[in-house]
């Protein structure tokens, strides 16, 4: 993975749910090492960002993020009408 920044933090994780992705950021200061969850969009829009000083809860707050994504791509195309294919 090409190294990516914002806002003083490294992204270290990414995943990519349908057209969405989620990123954990990384920034070591002098007061100790701060972690960020992002939803990003165009590899370098990131918005709603999750703050924590735990590694461990910034990979929970990741996982959660990309299953409420996935459970509402998945609603949204059970709602989406399915073609219906022609028979000969």
């Amino acid at each position: 993975m090409e190294e990516r920044k914002n806002a003083g933090y490294t992204i270290t994780d990414s995943i990519h749910i349908g057209k969405t992705e989620f990123v954990i950021g990384e920034n070591h200061t002098k007061y100790g090492t701060m972690y960020v969850t992002w939803e990003c969009s165009g590899k370098d829009n990131y918005f709603w960002g999750h703050y924590m000083n735990d590694r461990q809860a910034a990979e929970r707050d990741l996982l959660e993020r990309v299953h409420l994504q996935l459970e509402l791509n998945m609603q949204m195309s059970e709602s989406t009408p399915k073609r219906r294919e022609h028979e000969r």
